[in-house]
């Protein structure tokens, strides 16, 4: 329904504001070893260390590729990795209005991003955010079949534990009371930053290039690249004890589909 002025607006206010910083160090070694003309080992390792929530994190990867014939090469690698909470993350805040249906009338409802540390966040089960650490494993082999032409498959697995999301929108007769008691209407829907859930993703890649030489018009080079994904939860978290028997989901089915119903399939075609 219309209403009389601006609708709606998503704003920072100054209790939004924030200013964050952290240190990180880290050190690696990459290792690269010709076991034979034909095969070829890698192994790579690294430590990361934050003065936050982030903690210390050891992360590495090995590889190898192996040439069947001067045209076929087999290729396979199997690496761990670690991303932190970005500063964004840990202190992010907005304000936004929307238009809800409160006791058969509609008016403007406040909308808030909270900040993760924030008073109303903690009373609502929020908890400092933890990094995201994945396993990751790929097999593939390339093809050089004739002059100029070039082909290589590979396909691949991500397991990722506690990627980072907005919670649903938390509002209703089961949080008014902690609405009301950290300064919010009751009325008001409020989400944050969590970590909310783990996922698999399989897939594969097919990338193809031919070149060719003309003899008026120069030099021609034709791209391929075809991707499928597709992306399935494996763990959901649980509702912290402050949301028990509210009849409250953290993690929603709208805001699950974010992870799963994204195209699963690209192609791109290159002259």
């Amino acid at each position: 329904p219309a209403q009389v002025g601006a609708q709606g607006a998503i704003v920072v206010t100054p209790e939004d504001a924030a200013r964050e910083n952290r240190n990180i160090w880290a050190a690696y070694l990459d290792f690269a070893l010709d076991v034979s003309p034909k095969f070829l080992v890698t192994a790579a390792g690294r430590f990361e260390q934050y003065d936050d929530s982030s903690g210390s994190v050891w992360s590495g990867k090995m590889s190898a590729r192996y040439e069947v014939t001067d045209w076929l090469a087999l290729r396979g690698a199997l690496s761990n990795g670690f991303r932190a909470p970005s500063l964004a993350q840990q202190s992010f805040a907005q304000t936004s209005t929307s238009i809800n249906l409160v006791g058969g009338v509609f008016v403007p409802v406040l909308t808030k991003v909270v900040k993760t540390g924030s008073p109303i966040a903690l009373a609502l089960g929020a908890q400092p955010l933890k990094p995201e650490k994945s396993m990751n494993y790929s097999l593939g082999f390339t093809l050089t079949p004739a002059a100029g032409l070039t082909l290589s498959v590979d396909g691949y697995q991500i397991e990722l534990d506690d990627r980072i999301t907005l919670t649903g929108l938390l509002s209703g007769t089961g949080v008014r009371s902690i609405l009301i008691n950290n300064g919010f209407s009751g009325d008001q829907s409020v989400r944050f930053f969590t970590n909310a859930v783990d996922t698999r993703t399989q897939g594969f890649d097919v990338v193809g290039t031919y070149s060719f030489d003309t003899a008026s018009i120069g030099q021609f080079r034709t791209s391929l690249g075809f991707n499928y994904n597709k992306t399935k939860i494996t763990k959901i978290a649980a509702n912290p004890p402050q949301l028990s028997g509210l009849g409250l989901t953290l993690f929603d089915r709208r805001t699950q589909g974010w992870f799963t119903e994204g195209p699963k399939t690209k192609l791109i075609l290159g002259l």
